[in-house]
């Protein structure tokens, strides 16, 4: 038995139990979730990168790459936006001069602090014992 469902003005032919074609037509850019509804894959950056990337050729057709991808135009927006965030960031921090002084937390500074004076602790002592040892050594 075959359904027809209708969404926004479009039709879906569905046969018994199974999904609308548009979801099949997408790959595995779409996966089930527990409960039985769809959920959009999450892209990586490298693919998201990729994604930009194609868009930004000079004949490029942005609608292909997006339907190619599972995607709207909303969420390629959002990758522009980050993309542009991002290389301004990283451009920020490029700069000739002072470097950005970074922090610390207080607990990570005093953690610090105590390492240092175990080993400044420690090295002396081992100071001590190779002085006597060469001292011993050049004696006999």
């Amino acid at each position: 038995m075959e359904n027809v469902v209708k969404r926004s003005g479009t039709e879906f032919s569905m046969g018994a139990g199974s999904e609308p074609d548009r979801f099949h037509n997408l790959g595995d850019y779409y996966m089930k979730q527990q409960n039985g509804k769809k959920q959009k894959r999450r892209l990586s950056p490298e693919e998201k990168y990729q994604v930009y990337h194609e868009c930004q050729q000079p004949d490029a057709k942005i609608g292909e790459i997006l339907r190619k991808w599972g995607l709207y135009s909303s969420d390629l927006q959002n990758i522009r936006r980050t993309v542009e965030h991002s290389a301004l960031e990283g451009l920020r921090q490029a700069r000739p001069g002072r470097k950005k002084v970074t922090t610390v937390s207080l607990e990570e500074h005093e953690q610090l602090q105590r390492d240092l004076a175990e080993k400044e602790k420690a090295l002396a002592e081992l100071s001590v014992m190779f002085t006597s040892l060469k001292k011993k050594v050049n004696l006999e």
